[in-house]
């Protein structure tokens, strides 16, 4: 789990005057699996109880959240066609491949490279890659 600090966002805003909030993102490229249906019902429920809107106790995490800082945004510098090497929750070495970009025709126009070790937050899951989309956090 992470947080943001970003103060202008409402998640972050409500919860700086009080108010809960929950950000929940699962899924990609536009697919909601039945799984990740299930996980935001039992996210919803267990938010419900900690607020005591619902009868008994949250269920806890199996560990405490993670404060990720230093994150590594790496970016599409051109329109492209993408192919990710990693997936979110992959934990990298330095150096590690972590995507390639490509042409119509299949050649590699650019590579990516885990810069340090670290944790994937996310990647891009559609093939399409434009200027700019993230690539993998």
């Amino acid at each position: 789990m992470t947080s943001s600090s970003n103060a202008r966002g409402s998640i972050v805003s409500g919860a700086l005057r009080g108010t809960p909030g929950l950000l929940i993102e699962r899924g990609g490229a536009g697919q909601c699996l039945r799984e990740d249906v299930d996980l935001y019902k039992k996210d919803l429920i267990n938010l419900f109880k900690h607020l005591g809107l619902m009868a008994g106790s949250p269920e806890l995490p199996p560990s405490p959240p993670e404060e990720i800082e230093n994150v590594i945004y790496l970016s599409a510098k051109l329109n492209a066609l993408w192919e990710g090497y990693v997936s979110a929750g992959d934990k990298i070495k330095a150096g590690q491949p972590l995507g390639r970009l490509f042409d119509f025709f299949g050649q590699t126009v650019e590579t990516f490279e885990a810069e340090r070790d670290g944790l994937v937050l996310y990647r891009l899951r559609t093939l399409a890659a434009n200027l700019g989309d993230v690539l993998v956090a």
